[in-house]
């Protein structure tokens, strides 16, 4: 029917229908899934080791924010500068599928900026006086900005000192750094270093 452009027209019983056409869905941002390669994660204390976050179903060619948090975003009250830790925030493009992978530095002692009170810790870990224990964190995974939690997806993430790798030295340290030991923390005694025996001395 010409009077009726982008509709579906018909006559049924004498009654005058117009039927739009089906629009195709628009992508959900926080549809889909969010996965850690490792979990719960080995680290030495007052380091980090990176996990790799993978996901699919977010918005297509739209930047992905990550980053670890101390709770949920649907907690009530909860801010992104005073709940997550910033030296561990990542930021890779969007993908035209709206999947992807990236690392994420998870850590295991306070948090390494040292401008929280808080940070994520093994159980058998005791924190300094003044920081808080947390020993579930969160990694965080929204898009377009890093505030939006309309969007955000957080999953549960745990650190071991079992099978802990050497450290990395501290999130954010200069690179070629030693190993940073952190103030007040306690934990399992890490392995001793191995010694190469004296050089032999012959006498002829």
């Amino acid at each position: 029917m010409r009077g009726v452009p982008r509709f579906v027209a018909a006559v049924l019983g004498g009654v005058l229908l117009v039927v739009a056409p089906a629009v195709a869905p628009l992508p959900a941002s926080a549809a889909g899934s969010v996965t850690l390669s490792t979990n719960p994660v080995p680290v030495a204390l007052g380091s980090f080791e990176p996990v790799t976050v993978r996901w699919t179903g977010q918005v297509p060619n739209t930047l992905v924010f990550l980053i670890v948090c101390r709770r949920p975003s649907t907690a009530p009250g909860f801010e992104v500068g005073s709940d997550c830790a910033s030296l561990t925030q990542v930021t890779p493009n969007g993908t035209r599928d709206g999947a992807g992978t990236a690392e994420v530095p998870v850590f295991r002692g306070p948090d390494p900026s040292g401008d929280l009170n808080w940070g994520c810790f093994a159980p058998e870990d005791t924190p300094p006086p003044g920081i808080e224990k947390v020993t579930e964190c969160f990694v965080r995974l929204t898009t377009d900005v890093v505030l939006n939690n309309d969007a955000a997806v957080d999953v549960p993430v745990r650190v071991t000192g079992r099978g802990a790798p050497p450290s990395r030295g501290a999130l954010g340290a200069p690179t070629g750094a030693p190993p940073a030991t952190v103030e007040g923390v306690t934990g399992p005694p890490a392995p001793a270093a191995p010694t190469r025996p004296a050089p032999m001395t012959f006498v002829g």
